[in-house]
């Protein structure tokens, strides 16, 4: 609410990265052509990965949509295929955006151990909680080779998770049986 607020920009850039899960130092590669509203899905290029250059898409879907759909929609800005998609009003890109975000945290009163990998593990977190999304594509989503990155990372378990899933089980394998 509070960059929402002062500057829009960056509130959209936080709500982006809470609903992607992609990497600070992914959102500045994104260009329009990478932008696929068709289809509901972006593409990162030359994503961090060991060893390798990846290429993955990201779907667009709920607040990661309503943000590409509000940077697309503002006039003035350039939206050529080569274009950049997060710049600001005046078509730069925001490099400090992080160091604006910390002192923002500052002024807030905020815990200041919460960075912008905060929400990209949050995303992670929330989503493998969610127990209807594979790992192979959560794993994909957030640019990981593997699940191993995931498993060993992000699945905070707790008796309630494994009881609900087994739950879920459960009630698949009756209606399953009818």
């Amino acid at each position: 609410d509070y960059w929402m607020k002062k500057n829009e920009f960056i509130g959209n850039i936080i709500r982006f990265y809470n609903s992607t899960g992609i990497r600070p130092s992914e959102l500045n590669k994104i260009q329009w052509k990478d932008v696929n509203l068709k289809e509901d899905f972006f593409i990162i290029r030359n994503r961090k990965s060991k060893g390798n250059k990846l290429i993955s898409s990201v779907p667009l879907v709920g607040t990661s949509r309503e943000v590409i759909l509000w940077l697309q929609s503002r006039e003035g800005i350039e939206k050529g295929p080569e274009n950049y998609v997060f710049v600001d009003n005046s078509g730069c890109q925001i490099k400090r955006f992080v160091r604006s975000f910390k002192n923002s945290l500052e002024i807030l009163g905020i815990n200041n151990k919460i960075t912008f990998s905060s929400f990209r593990h949050g995303y992670i977190t929330r989503m493998v909680k969610r127990g209807d999304i594979s790992l192979p594509i959560l794993s994909d989503i957030v640019g990981h080779t593997t699940t191993l990155t995931l498993q060993k990372h992000y699945l905070h378990l707790n008796p309630k998770d494994k009881v609900r899933e087994i739950r879920r089980s459960e009630e698949r394998r009756k209606k399953m049986k009818k």
